[in-house]
């Protein structure tokens, strides 16, 4: 049977003081984090618990009051390196059409900007607008030549969606003229060069994440380490698609909630055979 050892313990606590996550909360009760972690080390043999605990090293939390931060970098980016040539610049949420109207995270993303680009435009060369629903532009201005538009969300992952949005807005809203960017506060590099490779460019707030298996500089066995990740799957109640998480993205990422395109063992809370799984960054 699985157990957690006193060695895994401790190397848990020290692995959430080396990341900065709280151990215990203010009234000195340990977090409920560290806890739902402890949970789930105990489920785990020897050869799983060592892969969690080397791969969480490489974790990338970006909790809602990273938001505010990372939405004046955005700003600052387009600021600085962007607008020139640019008179006009549009901030819309990154969207399907089948979205509109549904609350997402690209709407949250998109207020935050919002305001950081507001402050940045005044006394500046360029305009600046802001609307949450794609169909304004050509509504509020269809005259426009040679504008900045910038699709925003918090999170790109596989690019799949991202990409969706992309064709469904140059098809149904672009002019010939305009110029097109993703931003976003993270996302994921193979996202990125797979947009790029077709002609969209992004920009994030925050460094590229890589792929936590497959682009990890900690492990040395890889197809060992897939397997490995592989087995502890077969025991979570998931979709084909969530295997090693969306599209099999493989990412160490937690946002205001944690995308699907992370490893499901840290999200998924349900098993295969009926129950909770203890996913400390539940959805």
């Amino acid at each position: 049977m699985p157990s957690l050892t006193a060695l895994d313990a401790t190397r848990l606590v020290e692995l959430f003081e080396a990341l900065r996550w709280s151990v215990r909360e203010a009234d000195g009760v340990e977090s409920a984090r560290l806890t739902l972690f402890r949970e789930l080390l105990h489920e785990l043999d020897a050869e799983e618990k060592e892969l969690i605990l080397t791969i969480t090293a490489d974790f990338y939390l970006h909790a809602l009051d990273s938001y505010q931060a990372s939405a004046a970098r955005l700003a600052d980016m387009v600021a600085v390196s962007l607008v020139d040539g640019h008179d006009f610049v549009v901030a819309l949420p990154l969207q399907r059409p089948k979205d509109v109207g549904l609350p997402k995270s690209a709407g949250l993303a998109l207020y935050l900007l919002r305001h950081e680009l507001a402050e940045r435009s005044r006394g500046a060369t360029w305009r600046f607008c802001a609307w949450d629903r794609l169909n304004l532009l050509n509504q509020k201005a269809a005259t426009r030549t040679n504008a900045l538009i910038l699709l925003v969300d918090d999170f790109i992952g596989s690019g799949t969606t991202a990409r969706e949005c992309v064709a469904a807005f140059r098809r149904e809203h672009a002019r010939p003229s305009d110029k097109v960017i993703l931003c976003a506060f993270v996302a994921l590099s193979r996202a990125a060069e797979a947009l790029n490779a077709e002609g969209v460019d992004l920009i994030a707030a925050n460094p590229l994440q890589r792929r936590g298996i497959s682009d990890s500089t900690r492990l040395r066995d890889k197809v060992a380490a897939l397997a490995t990740m592989d087995n502890i799957e077969l025991r979570l109640k998931l979709g084909a698609d969530y295997r090693r998480g969306y599209k099999q993205s493989e990412a160490l990422v937690y946002m205001a909630r944690c995308p699907n395109n992370t490893f499901p063992v840290y999200w998924a809370d349900t098993r295969k055979t009926g129950g909770v799984w203890p996913a400390p960054f539940r959805r």
